[in-house]
């Protein structure tokens, strides 16, 4: 099966009250995915009503990218301890409404 590109959305939640998302977050879950895939890391810091991680990921399914968006943002946590103060509520690609003319 070809792989195609993946827009995953990681949406995060704080763990406790006052949380900050650290502002190197985008290198550390780039520096985080331990393969040639990810093609570029973005960081929704005003998202509402918390923070999301863009992840462009090149994946066989859909299934398989966002599985390992969580592995990436596992790493993350792992090599960067203040984004432990951040739950990853989900890990999902955007559905988009494409209106037809």
């Amino acid at each position: 099966m070809p792989e195609m590109i993946y827009l995953v959305h990681i949406h995060l939640s704080p763990r406790r009250l006052g949380a900050l998302l650290p502002s190197e977050c985008a290198s550390v879950v780039a520096g985080s995915a331990s393969h040639p895939g990810v093609a570029h890391v973005v960081v929704h810091s005003l998202a509402k009503p918390y923070p999301i991680v863009g992840l462009y990921l090149q994946e066989a399914t859909l299934e398989r990218a966002e599985a390992f968006a969580r592995r990436i943002w596992e790493r993350a946590v792992a090599a960067e301890p203040a984004l432990g103060d951040w739950e990853l509520v989900r890990a999902e690609v955007p559905l988009l409404q494409v209106d037809e003319e």
